[in-house]
């Protein structure tokens, strides 16, 4: 297991919510060699050693929308609640080639936040009610900063 020291250190939101409007089909069901992205992704951060992994996704049995129709800050803001440790490491589903490599500097840096340059995702967030109050604040407020890179 890659991330046998990491275990029990952080939660991970997979954000699968998407409308995917763009491809007009549901991105989290494409394959991915023999399965599809969603089952993919879930295995990838099970062997990076997440054990609490909260799957973003307006369909039965996963975490939906509290607040519809408001793109992956929305599933953030729905799934953090969920989160049972500290640390939380955000990707989005469509994003198969990311490895070990790729996530553990975000994961090992000590910061309250932490992603590579101009990339809002995969991102490591600290949760705490602050950041749930942030979130709720980006996502009703009038300045239509509804993004994940704004937050």
């Amino acid at each position: 297991m890659v991330g046998s020291n990491l275990s029990s250190s952080f939660s991970s939101i997979l954000l699968a919510g998407g409308r995917s409007s763009r491809m007009g089909k549901d991105k989290a069901l494409l394959r991915f060699g023999s399965e599809n992205l969603l089952d993919y992704m879930q295995a990838k951060l099970s062997e990076l050693g997440c054990h609490n992994i909260i799957v973003s996704r307006n369909q039965p049995g996963f975490v939906s929308d509290t607040i519809p129709d408001q793109g992956p800050l929305s599933g953030l803001h729905a799934c953090l609640p969920h989160c049972q440790l500290t640390k939380v490491l955000v990707v989005p589903v469509d994003m198969p080639a990311l490895t070990a490599e790729t996530l553990l500097p975000l994961l090992n840096n000590q910061a309250s936040a932490s992603y590579y340059q101009d990339c809002a995702l995969p991102c490591v967030l600290t949760n705490s009610k602050e950041l749930q109050t942030d979130i709720e604040q980006q996502l009703s407020g009038p300045n239509g900063r509804r993004s994940v890179f704004a937050l």
